[in-house]
Formats: structure tokens, C-alpha cells, sequence
């Protein structure tokens, strides 16, 4: 196992990391789980790359990982996005303006979040079903109650106020990977959604024939996803 330490808040930081893991030859991921994010009561915050730290975190750096890495899965890999695979919906999004530059709050920025991780996992199963390659697994998993750091980035009062019911209800972080893992080897190919406790698995789909220029659409907002294989975009030098 070899860890390297990344800012998954930069665009350019992901795209040299992912350039990197995709120069060594042979390199195959079974697995991509992607668990950034951070909570915070702090309104927009403006990267240098001129989008929000939280939506950064939460979908930006997410889609991108996604888009740079799939050459490298393994045809029968497992790529779980953990968010919040339930609530989601797109009547939600608000199409003009997707970075929320003039309508950010802290609600709408978890809507646009959840909408786009659901159409991201969704898009990609949809992709390779296409393409006749349906091995794949694409889940956006919600795993609920989770006793994480979390709390360490809200305000120094409001942490302990969140800290207790976190302990109280919430798993640990180890018991929150095995339950999604298990969760996900017991899938077949396409799109899924897990709940926290594995109780069902639901297919969920609102990425149609109707909406799916919308969601191409959506991708091409994000100017660091390339061309190939799934946007429309700028290359991150």
C-alpha cells in the first residue's frame, strides 16, 4: 500500500496527481473510493480556480478524479462515490448557474452536490453500457452517521455540540468502509445506490434520454475535465 498526500481542493494538484498514477505502466485500480469533504457553516469560499472549496470537495474534484482515472479500472472495478445517494434529485439544480457563483447557500450547494455525484456515477454506468463493457460497478453510497474528524472544521462551539450525537448514533469510519465495500461486492454492473445500513439497494435513475445533453452540459462547466473520455474541457498544465 503507498499513500500520497494530496490537496483534493485544486484541480491542478488532482490532474498532476492523476498524470502521474497513469505514467507508471501497468498500473490498474480494482478500486476507486472517494470520500473528500469537509463541514463547514463558511458561505462560498472562492479557490483560485474560481470555484467554492466546498463543492470543490464534495463534486468538482470528484468528477475529475473519475474522468482522469477510468482508463486505468480494471474492467470489473468498483468506483463508490460516498456522499448522499438518497435525497438527491435534479429539479434541484439550478441549470444557470451550476457553481453557484450567485446563488450560493449552504443548501443549495448540498443539492447541486448530491443531484451532480447521482449523475456522475449515473452517466458513467450508462457509458459503458453503451460500449457493451458492463462489469463495472458505479455506486453513490450515503453512509449516514459517520464518527469522523468532520466535526474539527466547524466553529470551535459549535464542534462539541456535534461531536456528541455523532458519538452517539454515528459508526466508526472502519465500520462504515466494511458496510459499504460489503454492500458494493454484492452488485452487479450499472448504477446503485447503498444506504448506510445496507438495508436495500435501490436503483435510482433520473439520467434519461431527455436530460442526458443536460448532464453533458453540467460536465462541460467543469473546464479541467478533458474531451476524452467523458467532457468537454481545458487541459490543467
Amino acid at each position: 500500500m503507498e499513500f500520497r498526500p494530496l490537496d483534493a481542493t485544486s484541480m491542478r494538484q488532482i490532474k498532476q496527481y492523476t498524470d502521474t498514477f497513469k505514467s507508471i505502466q501497468g498500473k490498474k485500480l480494482d478500486l476507486l473510493i472517494m470520500t473528500q469533504g469537509i463541514m463547514t457553516i463558511a458561505g462560498r469560499t472562492e479557490l483560485p480556480e474560481c470555484i467554492d472549496r466546498k463543492m470543490a470537495l464534495h463534486y468538482h474534484g470528484r468528477q475529475l478524479l473519475m474522468c482522469e482515472l477510468l482508463p486505468t479500472l480494471k474492467e470489473d472495478a468498483k468506483v463508490i462515490v460516498v456522499f448522499d445517494g438518497v435525497f438527491g434529485s435534479p429539479t434541484k439544480l439550478n441549470w444557470e448557474d451550476p457553481d453557484l457563483k450567485t446563488h450560493f447557500s449552504l443548501g443549495k450547494a448540498a443539492d447541486h452536490c448530491m443531484a451532480m455525484n447521482d449523475a456522475m456515477a449515473q452517466f458513467h454506468a450508462a457509458q459503458q453500457q453503451r460500449q457493451g463493457t458492463n462489469r463495472r460497478h458505479f455506486v453513490h453510497a450515503w453512509p449516514g452517521g459517520v464518527n469522523s474528524s468532520l466535526y474539527k472544521e466547524l466553529l470551535w462551539y459549535l464542534g462539541p455540540l456535534a461531536r456528541v450525537p455523532g458519538c452517539l448514533i454515528g459508526v466508526s469510519p472502519d465500520t462504515c468502509a466494511e458496510n459499504l465495500l460489503n454492500g458494493a461486492s454484492e452488485l452487479k454492473g450499472e448504477f446503485r445506490v447503498l444506504t448506510y445500513v445496507l438495508v436495500f439497494v435501490r436503483t435510482y435513475r433520473w439520467l434519461n434520454e431527455e436530460n442526458q445533453d443536460e448532464y453533458e452540459r453540467l460536465i462541460s462547466f467543469d473546464p479541467w475535465v478533458q474531451k476524452e473520455p467523458c467532457g468537454t474541457g481545458l487541459d490543467v498544465r
